[in-house]
């Protein structure tokens, strides 16, 4: 931003050019009649100096006035360098300022991904392209279920066996920090016996700060679900009712028999380098 002449309010464009020792107003050369040979004799004489019009008058005031009249003066007179000073550094902060919103808005904008929520679906889509890979041609097939009896397969197989049945409880209402192991410990005093598997019904990795409560899938033993769906079996403030699934899944696996998978291995080794998986 260029500076204005101290006496004829025009903008200096060039560096011919007087600067004020107290205040550090400028000035055009030609508007006092001077040339650049008078600017060089002042800057080599460390004992010349010049004066605006108002400073000027401050020192005459240093010379003349008394001290109360000269003190008044020298504070008015500093006061009104600093105050313009300030207005000039306010200017300034606020354009930089602006520079910088200005810069971060940019940033921020092409930081936030654009997200389009046009034939948004969460199905993975189906690979029909005839040059599937084997690996992604198996994702798509359907699995069937064999029909032919153990007896017959030339390897005999058995069933995993099925996990005790329980008769499975909704547990509700309960604080958000309360552990599975608490509601085991809960389950074993109410009921005795009771033999627990307790699950917390919450999503993985959740917040527990942002639940209200949450809710326990509790199983027992079967001979006890009477008593657990009796009102009296539970503390005041958990709430209770049979839980429900909302899909039921087989858990019928097959694997191969551990006496045919021996019999197996002990009669062809070198067909199977990798050890057989022990029936679960």
């Amino acid at each position: 931003m260029d500076k204005c002449c101290y006496e004829c309010t025009l903008p200096i464009k060039n560096l011919n050019l007087i600067k004020c020792y107290l205040c550090d107003s400028v000035a055009h050369m030609k508007c006092f009649g001077w040339v650049p040979a008078n600017l060089d004799f002042i800057n080599s004489q460390s004992n010349l100096l010049w004066f605006c019009a108002d400073c000027l008058k401050s020192v005459e005031l240093l010379k003349h006035q008394t001290s109360p009249d000269l003190s008044n003066a020298v504070v008015s007179s500093v006061s009104n360098v600093i105050s313009s000073c300030m207005n000039d550094i306010k200017d300034e902060l606020a354009q930089t300022n602006a520079f910088i919103k200005s810069v971060s808005d940019k940033l921020t904008s092409a930081a936030t991904p654009v997200i389009s929520t046009s034939n948004r679906t969460n199905k993975r889509p189906r690979i029909s392209s005839p040059d599937a890979t084997p690996k992604q041609s198996i994702i798509n097939k359907k699995l069937f279920g064999g029909t032919r009896s153990a007896d017959n397969a030339s390897v005999a197989v058995e069933k995993a066996p099925k996990p005790a049945e329980k008769f499975w409880i909704y547990l509700s209402r309960i604080a958000p920090f309360v552990t599975e192991t608490e509601i085991a410990t809960l389950v074993d005093t109410c009921m005795p016996g009771a033999q627990p598997i307790v699950k917390k019904l919450i999503k993985k990795y959740a917040d527990l700060k942002s639940y209200g409560f949450v809710s326990f899938k509790v199983g027992v033993d079967l001979n006890l679900k009477e008593l657990s769906l009796n009102p009296s079996t539970w503390p005041t403030g958990v709430y209770f009712r049979a839980f429900e699934e909302r899909s039921s899944g087989s858990r019928d696996f097959w694997l191969p028999s551990a006496t045919e998978l021996a019999r197996i291995d002990r009669s062809t080794p070198a067909q199977s380098s990798v050890a057989p998986r022990q029936p679960v």
